[in-house]
């Protein structure tokens, strides 16, 4: 799993405030043929950089849950999962219910979370779902 993000600049992309999306992108290059992408749902708290390279996600541990539960002043809902993205030897932190890798081929206007999403639909596929 870890070999696929192996060389990708990622980058903060959007973040629709009404339903809580965030997508995480690494646009293709001359080098990659596909666009990556990491779609979270029902975001509750993000701390990630604007730009980052060579990611790994894995589930947070259970002080790093505590953090964020603390951070936002509340106990996270029981659908909510706290994943991190370490890059350069510093992890990140995601709460959020889903959190997807998806492979894009398409134009970077494109979205999951606008009008044009059917669009963005027709052109990606579900590489992975983190649980």
């Amino acid at each position: 799993m870890h070999d696929i993000f192996r060389g990708r600049m990622f980058q903060f992309w959007e973040y629709t405030v009404s339903h809580g999306s965030l997508l995480i992108r690494s646009p293709a290059t001359a080098e990659t043929n596909n666009t990556l992408d990491i779609v979270a749902y029902a975001v509750e708290y993000v701390s990630i950089p604007r730009h980052f390279g060579d990611i790994s996600i894995a589930r947070a541990s259970q002080s790093e849950v505590e953090t964020v539960a603390k951070l936002i002043d509340r106990t996270l809902h029981e659908t909510c999962k706290v994943w991190t993205i370490e890059s350069s030897g510093i992890r990140f932190l995601i709460a959020a219910t889903f959190l997807q890798l998806r492979e894009y081929h398409g134009h970077n206007y494109f979205s999951p979370f606008r009008d044009s999403g059917e669009d963005y639909e027709a052109n990606s596929r579900i590489l992975f779902q983190f649980e």
